[in-house]
């Protein structure tokens, strides 16, 4: 695997699969302890197995964990006891899910047999916010995943409005952007004309924050060979990159892939680019290679230990580490960066 040291970076290591989660902590003036209400209702409904914040004191948390999480065989419930004692230990604030919660299908037996009782549990639920990945579309239709997050029939609520799974909140000074690529884009388009374009260029036309991140299930750049770079998701990305968007999360590749800031085009941009963090580690099996165009990119990556990347978000900057299931932290999966 390469590793690449642009700015300020100490970053390089791989993961394994499952769509990631991210764990955040938002430090010093922007501290957000508990929970992050972010103007979104509570909960709802048990799960399936995976894949208006309190300013307080100095310490908080923004968590992001993986996709490809949960199913009969996988380890949700070590990935989930981890973000338990995050929670408790730094005080995380929000986790990020990025798709692919519960396997094969994202059925409400799925959801019930193996994501409620690990990454389902109140205490994670509660502050979880989740985008949809291909296996929540497998049956034509993700009304089991909305039933689950958003409450049987629920409109609105923690996944996003109903049959969109599109949404924002701020965290502190951050933005945080949630987008659904369904599968690949068939189900709710990514194109430029779309809908959702629609809505995230009126959406950062109207957050113009310093420090934005965004996150969704397949990845528009990766080094990963086993699922590909999805050139459908090109639009959202080119238009998060022309608003100055710090930080895109990714899973459906089964691993972990720090990539160096990228431009519209997938070039080295370390002065404006996206800093991508592909996070699939969060309780499935391990299925990737690496090679590609990407490749020189690829700042650290890591297969074989599933895991969480934790984010501390401050207010003009923001650090990263990974962290294993047994508590170890790799110094080149960890690193900081001034925001844009």
């Amino acid at each position: 695997m390469a590793s690449v040291a642009p700015r300020m970076l100490r970053a390089s290591y791989e993961e394994d699969p499952h769509d990631v989660v991210l764990a955040a902590r938002v430090s010093r003036s922007f501290v957000l302890k508990g929970w992050c209400g972010c103007g979104r209702g509570a909960r709802g409904g048990g799960g399936p197995g995976i894949d208006g914040a309190q300013y307080l004191d100095s310490r908080s948390g923004l968590a992001g964990h993986e996709v490809d999480v949960a199913c009969d065989v996988c380890s949700q419930g070590d990935t989930a006891t981890l973000i338990d004692q995050l929670v408790s230990t730094d005080h995380l604030a929000v986790v990020l899910i990025l798709g692919d919660l519960a396997y094969p299908n994202g059925a409400a037996s799925d959801f019930q047999s193996f994501y409620a009782p690990a990454w389902g549990r109140p205490e994670i639920l509660r502050i979880s916010h989740p985008v949809p990945g291909n296996h929540e579309y497998a049956t034509g239709s993700p009304k089991d995943y909305f039933d689950y997050f958003n409450g049987a029939g629920g409109g609105s609520g923690p996944a996003g409005p109903r049959d969109q799974g599109y949404y924002s909140f701020d965290l502190g000074s951050w933005h945080i952007i949630g987008l659904n690529t369904s599968d690949e884009c068939q189900f709710v388009d990514c194109g430029q004309t779309s809908a959702q374009h629609d809505w995230l260029v009126a959406d950062l036309a109207a957050h113009p924050s310093l420090c934005t991140l965004a996150f969704w299930h397949h990845p528009r750049y990766q080094a990963g060979t086993a699922t590909g770079e999805l050139t459908a998701v090109g639009p959202l990305w080119d238009a998060l990159y022309l608003a100055g968007v710090d930080i895109v999360l990714n899973g459906h590749e089964h691993g972990y892939q720090q990539l160096s800031p990228l431009d519209d085009t997938g070039k080295l941009d370390l002065g404006g680019g996206i800093r991508t963090f592909v996070v699939g580690t969060g309780g499935g099996d391990f299925d990737t290679t690496f090679g590609g165009p990407r490749l020189s990119d690829l700042e650290a990556s890591i297969l074989g230990t599933h895991g969480l990347l934790e984010l501390t978000l401050s207010p003009s900057s923001f650090q990263w580490q990974f962290i294993t299931v047994d508590g170890s932290k790799p110094s080149a999966a960890s690193g900081s960066e001034l925001c844009h």
